[in-house]
C-alpha cells in the first residue's frame, strides 16, 4: 500500500499532527472493528476486518516518524528524471452533490435540533467541529443535527459535501467519507445506518427528524453495485428516479411498522417487503402510463408515479388476504381484522414520508384507499362492500386502467396469491413451534 493511500484512509492531512492521527485512528478503529459486525453477515464481517487491517496499517506507518520520513522519500509524485508529476485525482464517488440534493427548496428542515445551511447558528458549528469535525470549514457543512441538551452541539452529527461526522455521548468522533458509503437508511429508535451498520444513534433528537434525515441523505448516494445488490432487478436497471423515491419511503414505512409493534407483526412486515418488490418490478409500466396523461406532460411524473403503486399494492395486498382459506380466517376471528389495522400502520407511515421525499402530500384521498382495502379484503359474498361483478375481475379492470396489461396483471395477482399462501404457511409453523 502506497503511503498517500494511508492519508486517505485515516481521512486526515499530509501534514497532520500525531493528536490528529490518533484521533482519526479512533475513530476508523470505532468504524470498522469487527466486533461491531459480530452478528453481521460473513461477507459483511470480511469487508470490516479488511478495513480494520488497512486501518491498523495506515496508523502504524504514519505514527512512526522514522516511517513516515521514508514515505515522503519514496513518494511516487514524481518521475525518474525529477520533474513533479500531478496527483492523481481521487476516484469520484458515485453520489450526487450533497449540498444539491439536501438543500433542494422542496425539502424544509422543520424539526427541532435540526438545521440546515444558510440557517445552521454559528456557535452550534463551532461546537460541532471542535469537538468531532476538526479541520471542517464552517462554510462547508450543509445539515447540523444537535444531540445535546443546552444546545452546545458537541454531541450530533453532519455532514460536509464529502463527508458524515457524528460523536455521541461517551463515545469517540468517528467520520466516514463518501467514497465509502454505499448505502444510507434509518434504523429503529432514531438510529442512522451506514452500509448497513449502526452509524449514528440520537438520545435527544426525535424518531421523525433522523428518519427524515436519513431518508433524505441516502438520495445523494446514487446507485452502485454495493447499494443495490438486495433492490429488485427493475431498480438496479431503471433510471426513473421516481424509483429511489419508492425505495425510500417503503424503507421508511418498514421500519416504523416494525418500531411501532415492536415485532408483533403476525410477519406481515416480510409478506409486505416482498408484495411491494413485485410492485417496483412494474414501476416502468406505472411510469410511462402516468406519463401519457395529458395533465402530466408539463410536469413531473415521479410523484405520481409512486402513488399509483402504493394504490396498486393495496388493492393486491387485500385481495391476497381475500383468497385465504375460509376455515383460518373463521379460526382467526378478531384476529384477522388485526391484519388489516397492522397493513394500515404501513400504509400511513408512505403517506406521512411522501412530503419529505416529493415536497407535497400524496393527493389520493385517505377514503378512497381504505374504500380499496374494505373492496377487496374479502371474497365474493363476504364482508359489506359488493361488487356486481367478480372481485378478481373488477380488480383486472382496475390494473388495466393502471397502465398494467392484462396478462401482466393476471401474473401480478398470481404472485400475490402465492405470497399470501406462503405467508400463511410461515405463520402456521411460527405458531406450531
Amino acid at each position: 500500500m502506497s503511503g498517500n493511500n494511508y492519508y486517505d484512509i485515516l481521512g486526515i492531512r499530509p501534514n497532520a499532527g500525531r493528536e490528529e492521527i490518533e484521533l482519526a485512528y479512533k475513530g476508523r478503529r470505532s468504524q470498522y472493528h469487527p466486533d461491531r459486525y459480530a452478528q453481521a453477515d460473513a461477507e459483511t464481517l470480511a469487508w470490516a476486518t479488511e478495513k480494520m487491517q488497512q486501518v491498523n496499517e495506515a496508523y502504524q506507518a504514519l505514527i512512526s516518524p522514522e516511517l513516515r520520513a521514508r514515505m515522503g522519500q519514496e513518494a511516487p509524485d514524481r518521475p525518474a528524471h525529477g520533474a513533479p508529476t500531478p496527483k492523481r485525482a481521487a476516484p469520484v464517488p458515485d453520489t450526487q452533490d450533497a449540498a444539491t440534493v439536501l438543500l433542494k427548496p422542496d425539502w424544509k428542515w422543520v424539526h427541532d435540533k435540526v438545521y440546515a445551511r444558510p440557517n445552521i447558528p454559528h456557535k452550534k458549528l463551532d461546537g460541532a467541529i471542535s469537538s468531532y469535525a476538526p479541520g471542517v470549514s464552517p462554510g462547508d457543512v450543509i445539515v447540523l443535527l444537535d444531540d445535546t441538551l443546552f444546545g452546545g452541539a458537541k454531541e450530533g452529527l453532519l455532514v460536509t459535501n464529502d463527508a458524515v461526522y457524528c460523536k455521541q455521548k461517551l463515545d469517540n468522533p468517528r467520520q466516514i467519507a463518501f467514497r465509502d458509503i454505499r448505502q444510507v437508511e434509518p434504523g429503529t429508535h432514531s438510529r442512522v445506518l451506514i452500509n448497513g451498520a449502526e452509524f449514528f444513534k440520537a438520545d435527544l433528537i426525535e424518531h421523525l427528524a433522523i428518519l427524515t434525515f436519513a431518508s433524505r441523505l441516502s438520495a445523494v448516494f446514487r446507485q452502485s453495485a454495493a447499494s443495490t445488490n438486495n433492490r429488485p432487478d427493475s431498480i438496479r436497471e431503471s433510471r426513473v428516479s421516481g424509483i429511489d423515491g419508492l425505495w425510500t419511503l417503503h424503507r421508511g414505512a418498514m421500519v416504523a411498522l416494525r418500531s411501532e409493534l415492536e415485532g408483533g407483526t403476525f410477519l406481515i412486515d416480510e409478506l409486505i417487503d416482498r408484495q411491494m418488490r413485485c410492485i417496483a418490478d412494474r414501476f416502468p409500466e406505472l411510469y410511462e402510463a402516468v406519463g401519457r396523461e395529458p395533465q402530466h406532460r408539463h410536469v413531473s411524473v415521479e410523484a405520481d408515479s409512486v402513488e399509483l403503486a402504493l394504490m396498486l399494492f393495496m388493492v393486491l395486498h387485500y385481495y391476497g388476504f381475500s383468497k385465504l382459506p375460509s376455515d383460518f380466517k373463521k379460526a382467526a376471528a378478531d384476529q384477522f381484522t388485526r391484519l388489516h389495522e397492522i397493513s394500515e400502520v404501513y400504509k400511513l407511515a408512505f403517506r406521512e414520508e411522501f412530503p419529505l421525499v416529493f415536497g407535497r402530500p400524496i393527493k389520493m384521498d385517505e377514503e378512497d384507499l381504505l374504500m380499496m382495502s374494505a373492496m377487496f379484503f374479502h371474497r365474493d359474498g363476504a364482508g359489506e362492500f359488493e361488487l356486481r361483478i367478480p372481485r378478481e375481475e373488477a380488480l383486472l379492470l382496475l390494473l388495466f386502467r393502471m397502465g398494467i396489461p392484462r396478462e401482466a396483471a393476471r401474473s401480478l395477482i398470481r404472485q400475490f396469491e402465492d405470497h399470501a399462501e406462503s405467508w400463511l404457511k410461515a405463520l402456521s409453523a411460527t405458531v406450531a413451534g
